[in-house]
């Protein structure tokens, strides 16, 4: 690409490498340095006229939940215990009904990263929009505040948004 003076890169990120949620700590930060390195190879590239795409996937169909389902456990002794049915329901949270199906999701990617300028970014799939608005939340993560992943109950969880949010 760099002899030629023309190509496109495509790195394949996630929502959650901007917007971190819990149960989930190794794979947001893994796709955090997706997104890192897109932006370090965006500058190094460009001198070479190579492009290159960020995708920040949201929910999109694939096998990913399930075969990670197969493999996970936690010891009887953890301290994570209690949390286990918050944990699975944030491993299969991707994967709910309205998640992308992926040959969609890979012919928008082509697509879009095939045009004479291709855009630095791209999110789509399911809740990418929501992510994107809580991305731009002042003071950390909506999702923090919200409470979705932990076992407190939903109005504790509110009543503790309208808190903060009077103070931002």
């Amino acid at each position: 690409m760099a002899q030629r003076k023309a190509g496109v890169i495509v790195n394949i990120g996630s929502v959650v490498g901007e917007i971190a949620t819990p149960w989930n700590g190794v794979y947001c930060a893994s796709k955090a340095a997706v997104h890192s390195l897109s932006e370090v190879l965006h500058m190094e590239c460009k001198p070479f006229n190579i492009s290159v795409v960020h995708v920040a996937a949201g929910g999109t169909k694939s096998n990913l939940a399930s075969n990670a389902a197969n493999l996970f456990s936690l010891p009887s002794d953890s301290l994570y215990s209690v949390f286990l049915p918050n944990i699975l329901q944030r491993l299969h949270a991707s994967q709910a009904s309205n998640s992308m199906p992926n040959d969609a999701f890979a012919k928008e990617v082509v697509s879009k990263s095939l045009r004479k300028t291709p855009p630095r970014y791209i999110t789509l799939g399911a809740s990418s929009g929501l992510f994107s608005f809580s991305n731009g939340y002042p003071g950390g993560s909506f999702f923090s505040l919200y409470g979705k992943y932990t076992p407190r109950s939903a109005e504790i969880s509110l009543k503790s948004l309208r808190i903060k949010l009077r103070f931002v």
